[in-house]
């Protein structure tokens, strides 16, 4: 007998990998099949590097939408995976693009993503997991004929994508499942309200994912001078130095240990929550203070990253706007607390976020600080571009951490400290060449 998915035996007995793409769509697929009974697995994409397209609505695969699939996931009580697929993604889809339209050429990138990434290299992932079936939040149907599996457009006529889907083969047809295709989008955001889901509300991607401006020029020119990058707007920063800490320019981070991915640091920091004040908090006071100190003397918006739980926060002066991102829930309440208790309305935003992919429009902010933030992240590199592309012209990206010691008595103690590290949530070795 035949389930809802034509697979052989009950829904339990059948894993079902989504797709899941931060949207309402793929959400509520997420949702249909966990309601349904299966085994479901929630997969998202990172395809390139999301700080690209942040800060305009209708921009699908923003930085937010990977915190979003990740909140469906807890919500629907599934495991969720982010898969890494930014060399494929820029190989196979982006540089193609680009070549495409400077031979004149109108290029669709989804056509290609959809062929070459999410129904070839997420079709074999899903398969590598033991699953029955790869399920999308795509606006298409799929049945079985006579020879086969075939790909029919959706119900929903104005929703159709079978159009982004006509390369799809037989052979993936019967691997693909596409839920939503017998159902209008109102009852799909109608579906994401029963479920309970944060995105039931949130709005359609419209835009090419790497486009998110709209300015296709931009990114050709992007892409094809990608060998010949600037320097950052990091060299425009006086360097300065002050014990404890460092602020300076054109730094390249590089980690000796294992890359610690952001789970695990996500779980570190919910256990030192509630003693991280009396404990680590009180042992980088000292470098925190100096910092806030200097962006005293400065105007204009401030972002710090790794706000914790929000022990720099009434130190800085009414004349700033500041915004604090957290990868911690159970920090930000405590730093919630602060503000709330302080009246600290020199607080504009409090936010969970990951620091290597910021929700936040380019040039937003005149400061951005990283508290003690560059030995706890898995790609310190990533979150170092991050905070140059949010830092506005002229402005000051500070870094306030411990830097490693190689030689002598602190160097011997930091290298025999290494291998504790990740029980706490932090590198206990890091380099910064200059």
């Amino acid at each position: 007998m035949l389930n809802s998915l034509h697979l052989p035996g009950r829904p339990a007995d059948n894993r079902v990998v989504v797709a899941m793409s931060g949207g309402v769509d793929s959400s509520v697929v997420a949702g249909l099949m966990k309601a349904e009974g299966y085994d479901v697995v929630g997969i998202t994409l990172q395809l390139y590097d999301h700080g690209q397209a942040v800060g305009r609505k209708g921009a699908c695969c923003a930085g937010q939408d990977i915190q979003d699939a990740r909140r469906v996931a807890e919500a629907l009580d599934i495991p969720h995976y982010v898969l890494d697929y930014e060399a494929r993604f820029a190989e196979s889809v982006m540089d193609e693009f680009a070549d495409s339209y400077l031979n004149g050429e109108t290029p669709v990138p989804c056509v290609a993503c959809n062929q070459k990434i999410k129904f070839r290299d997420l079709l074999e992932t899903a398969e590598g997991l033991g699953a029955a079936a790869l399920a999308t939040g795509h606006y298409v149907k799929s049945q079985p004929g006579a020879t086969g599996w075939e790909l029919h457009r959706a119900e929903d006529k104005e929703r159709d994508q079978s159009y982004f889907l006509f390369a799809t083969t037989r052979k993936q047809l019967e691997f693909l499942r596409f839920p939503l295709g017998d159902r209008p989008k109102a009852e799909t955001r109608e579906l994401a309200r029963e479920f309970g889901l944060n995105v039931a509300e949130k709005f359609d991607s419209q835009d090419i994912c790497f486009v998110p401006t709209g300015r296709y020029t931009q990114v050709i020119e992007r892409l094809r001078h990608a060998g010949l990058r600037k320097r950052s707007r990091l060299d425009r920063v006086k360097p300065r130095a002050q014990s404890g800490f460092e602020i300076g320019e054109s730094v390249v981070l590089a980690s000796k240990v294992t890359v610690m991915d952001t789970a695990s640091v996500r779980h570190a920091y919910r256990r030192w929550a509630p003693v991280y004040d009396h404990t680590f908090g009180r042992i980088a006071e000292a470098g925190r203070r100096r910092a806030v100190k200097i962006i005293n003397t400065r105007k204009g918006r401030v972002l710090e990253v790794g706000v914790g739980t929000g022990l720099s926060l009434p130190c800085y002066d009414s004349h700033l706007t500041v915004t604090g991102i957290d990868l911690s829930q159970e920090m930000l309440e405590k730093a919630s607390e602060k503000v709330a208790r302080g009246k600290l309305t020199q607080v504009e935003a409090l936010h969970e976020m990951d620091a290597s992919a910021l929700s936040f429009p380019d040039e937003s902010f005149d400061t951005v600080v990283a508290m003690y933030v560059m030995t706890v992240v898995p790609d310190s590199d990533k979150v170092m571009r991050e905070l140059e592309r949010v830092c506005a012209p002229g402005g000051e990206v500070i870094l306030v951490n411990h830097f490693s010691q190689e030689e002598g008595v602190r160097g011997f103690i930091e290298q025999k400290m290494a291998p504790f590290a990740d029980l706490l949530g932090w590198h206990a070795v890091f380099e910064v060449d200059r």
